[in-house]
């Protein structure tokens, strides 16, 4: 019989390498926008337009050519940002950490932070999540605010076993967002893993008063009332799984689990 433990490992798995990759949209667009050169000559001007737009359409290939032409003519921090990412984005890492360090050729301390981000996110590209907890924290200090980034750290603090630490950095991340689902559930994950069971489930309580029919609250919540010994708390979780999804494998599980639990515990 697998024990519930086991479904805690699944929370976090889905879905991880999604955030990662929005936190690279949202840099790289960042970066396009802002990207103003008038003393380009309109040709060049008209191509780096044309390389930004494929950029946002997510047409990477397309975008990677157009900007390594345009280096070639006018060799620049901004055009190299994007063109990083790009190589990111389509797996060319060789090519990525080649066109990092042209960033940083350039010393130039506007661009510290941007080379800590492409750093973090060619590293979490190769799965070093060791490597881009140091970037990540490096970029940090230039952009203390930045609350995706922070929850970016979490997820590799998570990743690399590091719970306490990752349970401050989502408590920061938590300052600087509106809580919502997925920042409750992490911190309530998070508490788990570092082994506060009772607080963890008090956030997950607290939090299906608002979201009362989330799924992976509500399956963190039956794998707590197991190891808190609430089964029938723990059932009436698992029934607002099932609800969502009759045939959810770890819901039908847990029930098992509750049920015999609560039929063990009831003889006397």
């Amino acid at each position: 019989m697998s024990h519930p433990s086991s479904s805690s490992k699944k929370l976090f798995r889905t879905g991880k390498q999604q955030v990662y990759s929005k936190r690279l949209s949202e840099f790289a667009q960042t970066q396009s926008i802002s990207i103003q050169h008038p003393q380009l000559t309109n040709p060049t001007h008209d191509l780096l337009q044309k390389a930004c737009a494929y950029y946002e359409l997510q047409l990477y290939t397309s975008a990677k050519e157009i900007f390594q032409k345009i280096t070639n003519i006018y060799p620049h921090p901004d055009i190299y940002c994007l063109l990083t990412s790009c190589c990111i984005y389509l797996n060319d890492l060789d090519e990525a950490q080649i066109y990092l360090e042209e960033i940083i050729s350039f010393s130039n301390p506007k661009y510290r932070a941007s080379i800590w981000q492409l750093s973090a996110e060619l590293a979490l590209q190769q799965n070093h999540y060791l490597a881009a907890i140091v970037a990540l924290r490096q970029y940090l200090k230039y952009k203390p605010m930045d609350g995706g980034v922070w929850k970016v750290l979490g997820l590799c603090l998570l990743t690399e076993k590091k719970y306490r630490e990752a349970l401050f950095v989502f408590f920061r991340y938590a300052r600087l967002t509106p809580p919502d689902a997925d920042t409750l559930l992490l911190l309530a994950y998070t508490f788990c893993k570092c082994g506060n069971d009772i607080r963890a489930m008090e956030i997950v309580r607290a939090a299906l008063k608002q979201f009362p029919y989330h799924e992976y609250l509500a399956l963190l919540g039956s794998f707590l009332a197991f190891r808190l010994q609430r089964p029938l708390e723990g059932l009436k979780y698992c029934h607002r799984v099932l609800y969502l999804q009759p045939e959810h494998p770890i819901a039908h599980m847990h029930v098992y689990l509750h049920k015999w639990y609560n039929t063990q515990h009831s003889v006397h």
